[in-house]
């Protein structure tokens, strides 16, 4: 059979429109046909070269798509247990992996010794040519966590699940429970957005956002935020305000999505006594922090790097979203015009303007 696939070859380049040949599928694997991929911040921070990524490459890995094909000698089931069938529409884990290897059996699948991620393959290799979400067709590699999708949720808000939803419930769930704590969210695109949302659903006391764009700090409020800090000044004005609305007992948990080496040196500095502070959004470059440890030491504070998730996190997304995707207007964060694969170029330009948090590319 034959796909088209958009082609990500190089930082700053077009991305190309290529048709590609598929010979078939391997035990385990499925075939789904894309009906929605939506366009994640580490995809634009590739394009720009912010972060490097195997090239070429088929990018893409927020995905909604339709099972088309089963080997026979499969019989999938998703991580509730539901037999997968054709004709399905499902989403699934942004990685598969063995399930076998030392991080596996440590429970930190996402750190796999063989893994394969989605949206980050190299095409070279013939195996892995519908390995992104930009593609008429993606294949579904054994050992992915898939999830049958159930009701009407418009794909494009269950696409951001398996990233920008996942990693957040996974940053939840190495912190204590927010409910009746005060709650800090450094940075508004669609993981600072969704944090807040879930840090108010599962309890908050209060809910505060820091973020330079005004848009985004003005959106927040849709989304459970009790006060939402404009970055124009420097992050020192901000403290001070942090200080006056908590009676100076600072932040109890404090969720970092946006990766900058001054908004964690922030965090850090505005940590609780036994606070937490989740980094979320560093997964690329960025100069080394300069922070206390007597300082750590002294305010008994816990640090947890979060990168990726795993399936029992993405379940956890799914429900969320699925509880909550009425309660909270996430179709506020999607541009509203949707994208044919031929259009990708003119998908990620308007991606780029940091007014849209998610830009949907649909299947024909």
């Amino acid at each position: 059979m034959k796909s088209k696939i958009a082609v990500f070859t190089a930082p700053n380049n077009p991305i190309t429109l290529n048709e590609t040949h598929f010979s078939g599928l391997k035990e385990g694997e499925l075939l789904v046909k894309m009906r929605c991929a939506t366009i994640c911040g580490s995809d634009i921070h590739t394009l720009k070269g912010i972060r490097k990524e195997p090239a070429p490459t088929v990018l893409g890995h927020e995905i909604v798509g339709e099972v088309v094909d089963i080997h026979p000698e499969t019989i999938p089931e998703d991580l509730y247990g539901k037999v997968i069938n054709i004709g399905d529409r499902i989403t699934w884990t942004i990685y598969a992996s063995c399930g076998k290897c030392e991080m596996c059996l440590k429970g930190m699948p996402q750190k796999c010794e063989f893994l394969f991620k989605y949206g980050h393959q190299c095409i070279l290799n013939p195996d892995h040519v519908l390995s992104g979400g930009y593609a008429n067709y993606v294949k579904i590699e054994k050992g992915t966590g898939i999830i049958k999708i159930e009701g009407s949720i418009p794909d494009y808000l269950i696409s951001q699940v398996n990233c920008a939803t996942a990693t957040i419930s996974a940053a939840f769930s190495r912190v204590p429970s927010p409910n009746g704590k005060t709650v800090l969210i450094v940075g508004g695109g669609m993981l600072g957005i969704t944090a807040c949302a879930m840090a108010k659903a599962k309890g908050a006391k209060n809910v505060f956002l820091v973020e330079k764009n005004s848009f985004r700090a003005e959106l927040s409020y849709n989304f459970g935020v009790n006060r939402a800090f404009i970055l124009t000044n420097e992050y020192d004005v901000i403290s001070e305000e942090i200080k006056n609305d908590t009676d100076n007992k600072l932040i109890d948990i404090i969720i970092e999505t946006s990766g900058k080496k001054e908004a964690i040196e922030f965090g850090v500095n505005n940590l609780a006594i036994g606070g937490h502070l989740a980094l979320v959004g560093s997964a690329y470059p960025q100069p080394n922090i300069s922070i206390s440890a007597e300082y750590l030491l002294r305010r008994l504070a816990t640090i947890h790097g979060v990168h990726n998730y795993t399936a029992n996190d993405l379940k956890t997304a799914y429900e969320f979203m699925i509880e909550n995707y009425k309660k909270y207007p996430f179709e506020k964060c999607v541009y509203q015009d949707m994208f044919k694969l031929e259009n990708i170029n003119e998908a990620f330009n308007v991606a780029m303007d940091e007014k849209f948090l998610r830009v949907a590319i649909i299947g024909s």
